[in-house]
């Protein structure tokens, strides 16, 4: 009997990075040489939508790094946000308004203004793969930290910017050679060697991040070498299909975003829900204390050695608020007679930890306070009910 066979997504990709070059080649290079012609203000708007989109791609590249930390993250984060003041600078200085003010005209500004950004953002995506490469050769050493990241993408654009607002630039033209804007080659070589390393690392056939970073990254280059470097003249067909590709490679990676923060966000409530239902099954009384002594986490067990004060137990109390109530209204029996005094001396075990705690509670119940504090700062408090063998004794 035959077996039916498994789908392999991984296939299924691999056909889309093919669909995804030959249609976008076939389709948009046929009309090659077209006499249309678009205009200043289209190129401003156009400019406009790709800061907004880079913005957001870096942001949120930048909140996932946090979340949980990928220098692959921390690479595009940075690359989107520095590529996104780089566009606005792009749109702003080939404006009407700010144009008159620049030391240089239209068919020198929008080129090399446009090269900037593409060529921060190749490297920058380049960078984010090198250095998981390096990373598996080397191990943490490979790393680069967020500083340096920082420090250096900030270094380059503000570079860029004074660069363009006080250098009278050449032409970004050569009508005479074959491709007319020839340094546009330039961040098509980074986006292709990043594309060739992404899909040696394999990660695409089961992560959706890295496969629409693929995607992405398959449009760059179509972009830059079909589109970018042979534009002839500026506005022209050419010019704006480039354009065009690079805000369609920019939602490619917003895509994939948001689907790996909605998986991260799954993860998480399943591990949530895991863990509270690992501790639920615990014959122990359980709770964990943050770092600012508050109550986070807890089961019903811990609940139930606490049954004096069960209305207030919620997230949010605080251990000293809990121990005072509790001795208030009576539910410690040695601290009778003695409740200030007994109140120091819990708080005082508890700030140092000391292991374990023999506790009798008025309603006849004993149990055992066990207390460990986690490297972050917090505390986990474990009740150990042994009435019975109490009452056996």
């Amino acid at each position: 009997m035959n077996q039916p066979s498994k789908i392999n997504p991984g296939r299924g990709r691999i056909v889309s990075y093919w669909l995804t070059g030959l249609i976008l080649t076939l389709s948009l290079a046929s009309l090659h040489g077209s006499i249309w012609r678009g205009s200043r203000d289209l190129h401003t708007h156009m400019e406009i939508i790709a800061t907004l989109l880079a913005a957001i791609v870096g942001a949120l590249a930048l909140v996932r790094f946090y979340a949980k930390k990928n220098n692959t993250f921390l690479f595009i984060g940075t690359g989107f946000l520095g590529t996104a003041l780089l566009d606005g600078y792009h749109a702003v200085v080939t404006s009407e308004l700010i144009l008159p003010l620049m030391p240089s005209d239209l068919p020198s500004l929008i080129p090399w203004s446009w090269l900037a950004s593409r060529l921060f953002l190749s490297v920058m995506i380049f960078l984010g793969w090198y250095c998981w490469f390096r990373s598996q050769r080397v191990g943490a050493e490979g790393t680069i930290s967020e500083r340096t990241v920082y420090i250096y993408s900030g270094l380059f654009t503000l570079t860029c910017f004074l660069f363009f607002a006080f250098t009278p630039l050449p032409t970004g033209y050569f009508p005479d050679i074959a491709f007319h804007r020839p340094g546009e080659f330039g961040p098509a070589l980074f986006f292709l060697a990043a594309l060739i390393g992404y899909l040696k690392k394999g990660r695409w056939r089961d992560d959706s991040f890295e496969h629409w970073l693929i995607l992405s990254l398959i449009i760059a280059v179509i972009g830059q070498t079909l589109f970018s470097s042979q534009s002839g003249q500026l506005f022209d067909y050419e010019f704006y299909i480039a354009h065009l590709l690079k805000n369609a490679s920019y939602i490619c990676v917003l895509i994939g975003l948001l689907f790996n923060m909605s998986l991260i966000s799954r993860q998480a409530e399943e591990g949530e829900g895991l863990f509270r239902g690992a501790i639920e099954s615990l014959q122990e009384g359980f709770a964990y204390y943050g770092p600012d002594d508050r109550l986070k986490i807890y089961n019903d067990e811990f609940v139930r050695l606490h049954s004096t004060v069960q209305d207030i137990i919620k997230p949010g109390l605080l251990f000293e608020d809990l121990v005072r109530i509790t001795i208030q209204r009576g539910g410690i029996a040695k601290a009778v007679g003695r409740e200030e005094e007994m109140l120091r001396e819990r708080m005082e075990q508890h700030r140092n930890s000391p292991g374990s705690i023999l506790r009798e509670l008025t309603d006849g119940t004993w149990y055992i306070i066990s207390e460990a504090k986690t490297p972050e700062g917090g505390i986990v408090v474990t009740h150990t009910d042994i009435t019975e063998l109490k009452d056996a004794e």
